[in-house]
Order: structure tokens, then sequence, then C-alpha cells
């Protein structure tokens, strides 16, 4: 430093003194000037050297603050170098939790393989039991055909056989009130027979002559009193006969509506079940079918009967109930053959309807009836 400052006092002199000797040309006012020069130099040093200082000084402040920002970054990429080492233990425990899971579902894809070739098979013993089933349907379908023609065979016979009852109880009422008439005429003889009867026992009794006797025994024996007797006679063969008459009539309307008892116990019931059945009876077998029913069975009969698409209704109802619609509709249709013999609900179609519009009435009025309960 103090080599540099001499070099410039020296440089500074004879500059100064060689172009003021230059210009002047007066040795004495080059050396002032040259003297005047040197001050002058430092004085331009000093200045430029404060002015330095300023400027490294500022540059040390901005320094040492980028200085503390990089300890400051310094610190922020430490904590985020930890918490990068503990992500990556974290990572390295899924990873471990994810191999572990990945072996427990490569067994489980294992077993899947397996049950799906179980499935597999069982599938194509049900594509044989379905073959079978069908072979099955198509047989029963050809015999239902031939009881279809078996039940209008009885019918027509059970429509015969209504018509001679008809016919029969009508022939059976006359003999009744033909019957109820011999027996007043017959009552009315036989006291008029007890009447003559008591007379001549008043007249045996009495101890009159003989004379006198014998017109009352032959007025007895007369053909007033003969025809009286053969009359009463005649009226008893014909009541016994009327009867006998009464009883076959009796004995064959009960043959046929034997018949008709066991025609109507029949599995066709429903079918061919006649006309004079009683609506009570109905009533009753409508009532014990309702009663019967549970509660999701209930709600999915009053769905079908309110609703033109039931569809979703049935799903929640049997979704609520853990079940499937269809086992619903076949409980239903179980019961509506145990006791009505008959479906209700129409089944295989794309929205659940009742089966015949007759019962739609029924039900509904059955159903409110079960709501105001």
């Amino acid at each position: 430093m103090i080599n540099n400052e001499w070099l410039l006092s020296a440089v500074t002199f004879i500059i100064g003194f060689t172009l003021t000797l230059l210009v002047l040309g007066n040795i004495q006012t080059a050396l002032l000037a040259g003297v005047f020069a040197v001050p002058a130099a430092f004085a331009g040093l000093i200045a430029v050297n404060i002015q330095r200082r300023i400027a490294q000084k500022r540059v040390l402040t901005a320094l040492q603050v980028e200085i503390r920002q990089m300890e400051k970054l310094k610190h922020l990429l430490q904590q985020d170098l930890w918490a990068i080492a503990n992500q990556s233990d974290q990572i390295q425990e899924q990873i471990n939790y994810r191999q572990n899971q990945l072996n427990w579902l490569q067994v489980q894809i294992g077993e899947k393989q397996k049950s799906k070739q179980d499935l597999t098979l069982a599938l194509i013993g049900l594509g044989e039991d379905k073959r079978l089933m069908e072979e099955a349907i198509y047989h029963l379908n050809q015999q239902k055909e031939e009881l279809d023609l078996s039940v209008r065979s009885i019918k027509s016979q059970h429509y015969k056989a209504e018509t001679n009852k008809n016919e029969l109880l009508a022939d059976l009422q006359h003999l009744k009130e033909e019957i109820a008439f011999q027996k007043t005429e017959k009552q009315r003889l036989q006291e008029t027979i007890d009447f003559l009867r008591s007379q001549f026992h008043e007249w045996q009794m009495e101890d009159i002559e003989v004379h006198d006797i014998t017109p009352p025994v032959q007025e007895l024996t007369s053909p007033e009193t003969q025809k009286l007797l053969t009359a009463s006679d005649d009226q008893e063969d014909a009541e016994t006969g009327r009867k006998g008459d009464a009883e076959r009539a009796r004995e064959f309307i009960s043959g046929k509506t034997e018949i008709s008892a066991d025609f109507e116990s029949t599995e066709f019931i429903d079918a061919v079940s006649p006309p004079e059945q009683s609506d009570a009876d109905l009533d009753a077998e409508w009532a014990e079918f309702v009663a019967q029913l549970t509660y999701p069975e209930l709600e999915v009969l009053k769905a079908i009967v309110e609703q033109s698409n039931p569809n979703s209704t049935i799903k929640n109802i049997a979704e609520s109930n853990i079940t499937m619609p269809e086992l619903l509709i076949d409980a239903i249709n179980e019961r509506a053959i145990a006791t009505l013999g008959d479906i209700i609900i129409e089944p295989g179609t794309d929205a659940p309807a009742i089966a015949d519009p007759e019962y739609l009435e029924t039900v509904k009025k059955l159903l409110e009836i079960k709501a105001g309960k």
C-alpha cells in the first residue's frame, strides 16, 4: 500500500511539473504545480477509497444478508431433507405393506380362480339340469293340455248333472207338496174313521136291542164306509209309493251332490267351481289368504295393486328384507295356490300385475279392510 502511494505521488508530481513546464515554461511555477498536484492526488485517492469502502460496505452488507438467507435456506433444506427421510421411511413401510397385500391378493386370486373353475363345472351341471327341466316342462305342458281337455269334459258332465239335479229337485218339491196334501186327506179320513169307531163302540156299550144295533153295523159295513176304508188304504199305498219315489229322488240327488263334491275337491277347484258357490266361502278364502301374508308380501301386493310399474318399489322392499323380488312374488303365489287354488300375480312379466282382472277388485277391498284395521 505504501509503495502504491509513493508511486502515485511521484507520477502526480512528474505529470504536474511536466504539463506546467510545457504550458508556462517556468520551472518554479512547474515545481509549485507539481507540489500542489501531489496533495490533490492524495485527496482524490482518499475520496476514491472512501467511495470504494462505502461500495464495499454495501456489498458486504448485501453479502451478509445473502449469507443469512443462505443459512435460512440451508436450515429449510435440512428440514426438507429430514422430512424426505421420514417420508422415505413411511414410503418404505407402505411398500412393504403393499407387498404383503399383493401377496395376499395373489393367494385370493388363486382361490377365486379355483372357485371360478368350480362354478364353471357347476354351470355345466346346471345347463344339463336346465335341459332336463325343459324336457320335463314340455311333458308337463302336454299333460296340462290333456288335463284341460279332461276338465272341459268334466265341466260338461257337471253341467248336465246340475241340470238333472235341478229337475229332480223340482220333481221332489212337487212330490213333497202332493205328499203333504195326501197326508192332510189321510188325517181327515182317519178322523172320520175314528169318529165312526167311537160311535160304534158307544153303541156296543149300550144294551140296546139287536135290531137296534144292526142298522149301525150295517151302516158301518155299508158301501160308503167301505169306500172310506178303501180310500184310506189306497191313500196309505199311494203315500208309501210316493215316499219310495221321494227316497229314490233323494238318493239320486245325493249321488249327484257327492259327484259334485268329489269334483270340487280336485286340484281344479277354481277352474271348475260351481256357480252356486257362496260369496261367504270366497270371502273366507280371500281373508285367509291375506291373513297368511307377511308384512313384506303384503307391501308387495299393495304396490302391485296401486302402481302401474311397481318394480322399483318391490326392489326396495326386497332389499329392506334382504331377499329378492322374485322370491317375494313366488311366496305370494304359493300362498294363493294353497288357499285359493290359483296364482294371483302373473309370473314372467316385466311389470308384475294381478293375474285375473276379477281378482283386482277383491284384493283392493281386502287391502282397504286390512289398512282400516
